[in-house]
């Protein structure tokens, strides 16, 4: 679960910097949901910051019904989406950096 927890930590780190306050975290949620292209300057930054090993990556596959070759993209573009959609809470966030993934981040990273 190590990469799980680099991976989408980069994804949501992408979004406003490292440790990221409540306000922070919905202003970014904000000006994700209203801009596409914020979204996919998201994406990209996640995908160049990601650098899981080979072992994480077949783990994330299998999590994400991806190959490797995709899933740094996969789960990205699936945090991202989540978090400016505001599926993905500010409490999923804190557990998640806690290191405690909720089910919630499951199922997004499942694309559920």
């Amino acid at each position: 679960m190590k990469g799980l927890s680099i991976l989408v930590g980069v994804a949501l780190f992408a979004l406003a910097g490292c440790a990221v306050s409540k306000e922070k975290y919905e202003a970014a949620q904000t000006a994700l949901d209203g801009s596409p292209k914020l979204r996919s300057m998201a994406v990209a930054d996640c995908v160049r910051k990601a650098h899981p090993s080979k072992k994480e990556m077949e783990i994330l596959a299998a999590l994400t019904n991806s190959s490797e070759a995709s899933v740094k993209t996969v789960v990205c573009r699936r945090v991202i989406a989540a978090t400016a959609s505001g599926r993905l809470s500010y409490a999923d966030y804190q557990a998640f950096v806690a290191g405690r993934p909720t089910p919630k981040i499951i199922r997004i990273l499942q694309g559920r």
